[in-house]
């Protein structure tokens, strides 16, 4: 009889543990923006917490928080680091901006889900009116996704004057990430999986592909130990005026059916410690491009490998006025876009 009491009161204490890491769920309930730390501003739709990350529970399975309950735009500000274990963007309503104001403070999620756009269901179109942005602050998430194969949609995440470390798991179509107003995005240390613009290839070529565009003074991309493929159709990856970035080798149209996708590098800073690929070996993708202009641009430590398929090109700019003098070296600069090859 003893024995079994003891087993009765291990169970107990066990389910007890169970119950206790049970994750909550939170929804957001405020059309005109609040603070994440407000229990008013959210609502429960399980567990006992109050806001998400309000330690009632903790461990792997801290809290959950599904699709807003409002329509946008909105903005949920902290007031300390937060943090919370899957944000489930989706099924947002209206247009504008789902914007987390991280007000100078850290914000940890486990997963992020967002799907920011909507298709047109007769022309199958893009309908991009909707976008989610961390901005004044620090940013972590291992692993997130944009958007949805199965339903063509995507969604657009943006990075303002913010420090954002994260892997991007998928990007679908029609979704774009921008890097902007000085932030930085980080690959996280010893992960050296693939970077996809987007992530695969869809059969549907008439719906676009997606874009990486890092723009605004000092904003740069860190992933030194990561291949950046470009494919689909017209997908691209920009850099702008006094930005960088940094990867292993660069893959522009790596699909067999991979059309007018580009590197656009304007005036920015391009590191590449492997190789830059134009199309790829099956020599059927078309319109791979690599254009480079503007007085600062700059693209080192990379060798150049371009196929046979159509129109892959090099483009630089040669200014009409000749040459700069920089010592004893005459520096080209930009007007005019040339193929060098195709």
């Amino acid at each position: 009889m003893k024995l079994k009491l003891k087993s009765c009161l291990v169970l107990l204490a066990v389910a007890g543990v169970l119950q206790t890491a049970q994750a909550d769920t939170f929804y957001w309930n405020n059309a005109s923006g609040g603070y994440w730390d407000d229990p008013a501003s959210w609502t429960s739709g399980s567990g006992t917490g109050t806001y998400p990350g309000d330690a009632s529970v903790t461990g792997s399975q801290y809290d959950n928080i599904g699709a807003n309950k409002v329509n946008l735009p909105f903005t949920i500000t902290l007031r300390k680091d937060e943090r919370a274990y899957n944000y489930q963007a989706g099924d947002l309503k209206g247009t504008g901006s789902q914007t987390i104001d991280l007000g100078g403070h850290h914000l940890k999620l486990a997963y992020l889900q967002y799907t920011g756009c909507v298709i047109d269901p007769v022309a199958h179109n893009v309908i991009p009116v909707r976008r989610m942005e961390f901005r004044n602050g620090s940013f972590e998430v291992p692993n997130f996704i944009i958007g949805s194969w199965s339903t063509g949609t995507g969604g657009s995440i943006v990075f303002s004057d913010c420090t954002f470390t994260g892997r991007l798991e998928q990007a679908a179509v029609k979704s774009s990430i921008f890097v902007r107003e000085g932030s930085t995005w980080v690959y996280p240390k010893g992960n050296v999986t693939d970077i996809n613009i987007p992530f695969d290839y869809n059969s549907r070529t008439d719906w676009p592909g997606a874009c990486l565009c890092i723009t605004g003074a000092n904003s740069r991309v860190e992933a030194p130990n990561n291949d950046l493929y470009v494919k689909h159709v017209r997908s691209g990856v920009y850099l702008f005026e006094g930005t960088s970035a940094s990867f292993k080798d660069i893959i522009i149209g790596s699909t067999a059916a991979s059309v007018d996708n580009v590197v656009d590098i304007r005036g920015a800073a391009l590191e590449v410690s492997g190789d830059i690929c134009l199309g790829t070996d099956n020599e059927t993708s078309r319109g791979s491009k690599v254009l480079v202009s503007g007085a600062a641009a700059k693209v080192s430590g990379a060798s150049l490998t371009a196929y046979d398929g159509e129109a892959c090109a090099l483009g630089l700019t040669i200014p009409a006025s000749g040459f700069d003098k920089v010592g004893e070296t005459d520096v080209a600069r930009i007007s005019i876009v040339r193929e060098l090859f195709s």
